[in-house]
């Protein structure tokens, strides 16, 4: 797996979530986004079409470049969001995840969707460590920049979202088993304790929330892009 600070070269990824906000793409947008409310997740997204926008081109190509497969094994890009309270539990983005650990790959069909072998997900604002958000591998760890499995000793890896940051991980290994070592989940957004104080708090956001972070009065927003490159 690998993380960067940058994925989109001249593109901003922050401005992807404005394209849901203008007059022509207000209707769609209440058609297809899809909120969950389940014990698994309780965020929301949106699927884009390949020709929503030229912007949605232009990262696609991007990955497709990064990976070095054709644009066409692109899933259509997936917009998430987060608010106070979201969260998305343990899973693994190529199969069905159980409570023994084990993953379930899906069937390799045309009657189904095509296998998400790789992930890419960027990251298009910065979320301050105290209102949590972290993409969470449990069984990954993190120690002088590499990565190794976990150890009992050591700290879960946790990626905590940064404008511009993207996640990059296989989501099946050379045998075509999926790789157990990719199970992640995406934490709870959640306000600082009650021990911060709410003037505290207005100087830590002042200091903290610039344009790269999005903020609506008394909640924190959390956006991301999923990529998938899949099998055809």
């Amino acid at each position: 797996m690998q993380y960067e600070d940058s994925i989109t070269k001249d593109e901003d990824p922050l401005s992807l979530h404005s394209l849901l906000s203008s007059d022509e793409d207000e209707d769609a947008e209440s058609k297809q986004q899809i909120a969950f409310q389940t014990s698994q997740r309780t965020s929301s997204f949106i699927h884009f079409s390949k020709t929503h926008h030229t912007k949605i081109s232009s990262i696609e190509m991007r990955a497709s470049e990064i990976l070095g497969v054709s644009s066409a094994c692109i899933e259509p890009i997936q917009l998430v969001r987060y608010q106070i309270g979201d969260f998305f539990q343990a899973h693994h983005d190529l199969g069905t995840l159980y409570d023994d650990g084990s993953i379930e790959l899906p069937p390799s069909s045309v009657l189904f969707p095509p296998r998400r072998l790789v992930t890419i997900f960027v990251y298009i604002n910065t979320v301050p460590k105290e209102f949590g958000g972290a993409t969470r591998f449990p069984l990954l760890m993190e120690q002088k920049g590499t990565l190794s499995v976990r150890n009992k000793d050591k700290h879960i890896l946790q990626v905590q979202p940064k404008r511009g940051r993207a996640l990059l991980f296989c989501n099946i290994l050379r045998n075509g088993l999926p790789e157990p070592l990719t199970v992640h989940s995406g934490e709870p957004l959640t306000f600082p304790s009650s021990a911060v104080s709410s003037t505290s708090l207005r100087t830590r956001l002042r200091s903290t929330i610039k344009k790269d972070t999005v903020v609506c009065e008394t909640k924190i927003i959390k956006y991301g892009i999923n990529i998938w490159a899949c099998e055809r």
